[in-house]
């Protein structure tokens, strides 16, 4: 496949490459020339990005909301590949979708730590051990709509977790910016993938993919590779002056 955004030479740490998002963000960067490691929770379904992709992808595993697990995968990265030039912090869980009064506190700390509190340990990890010595590098994230507006209707705990994280990224973005780290967020709609594939599976499929269209004027859902396109040109020199930045990809929802 050959495209304008090159990232040849470029080592990428994307996690929750295991499928959805992740694994379409790991198929575009690989298709762009980067060294690909795909991290998710277990190395089992670290491996479906192997298999879905080709035997070219690398893969690790582990818990990210734990510190030290973090500073393990790092290093393990670093000692197999030298350096970090792209770390895509796309692993995340939904929470139950239940009204507020209802969610309890564990279930509502599991979303935060998965999607909020996991991103800023890999960044700090990968800035201090590798970007900030070398004065260069990316850090991308996978925000939400949902934590750019508000819709109506549960998802409270991974609505304000994306938030926070969209305003993560504006601050390290402010603060790295003078070690040649750039930062910016792909704010993903309606995807095929993922948790809304998984939820339009409990419940009748066509109908809500029905509900979703009229909203959105391009008159589809997106594909993983959609984001991963994103990503991808975020990452590679093209964008080497945008920072602090987040790229909706959405279809149009919400004109």
């Amino acid at each position: 496949m050959k495209n304008a955004i090159d990232l040849t030479g470029k080592v990428a740490l994307i996690t929750g490459g295991g499928g959805g998002i992740g694994e379409g963000i790991c198929r575009v960067f690989d298709a762009c020339g980067a060294t690909v490691v795909a991290h998710d929770i277990s190395d089992e379904i670290a491996k479906n990005a192997v298999r879905a992709v080709g035997p070219q992808i690398h893969t690790v595993s582990g818990d990210i909301t734990v510190e030290k697990n973090v500073e393990v995968i790092v290093d393990t990265v670093m000692a197999a590949h030298e350096r970090i030039d792209v770390l895509v912090n796309n692993a995340g869980v939904p929470d139950a979708g239940q009204d507020i009064l209802k969610v309890r506190y564990p279930d509502w700390r599991w979303v935060v730590d998965v999607n909020f509190a996991a991103p800023y340990l890999l960044s700090h990890a990968v800035a201090r051990k590798c970007m900030v010595p070398n004065r260069s590098g990316v850090i991308l994230n996978t925000a939400s709509i949902t934590g750019l507006r508000t819709l109506k209707g549960g998802e409270t705990a991974y609505s304000a977790s994306k938030a926070a994280l969209v305003s993560l990224t504006r601050k390290l973005a402010l603060e790295w910016g003078e070690f040649g780290i750039r930062v910016n967020a792909v704010a993903p709609g309606a995807i095929n993938a993922g948790f809304l594939k998984n939820a339009a599976l409990e419940y009748n499929e066509q109908v809500q993919e029905e509900d979703l269209l009229q909203m959105i004027p391009l008159d589809r859902l997106g594909e993983p590779e959609d984001v991963g396109w994103a990503f991808a040109f975020l990452a590679c020199d093209l964008a080497g002056y945008i920072t602090g930045e987040v790229l909706t990809v959405n279809g149009g929802f919400g004109i």
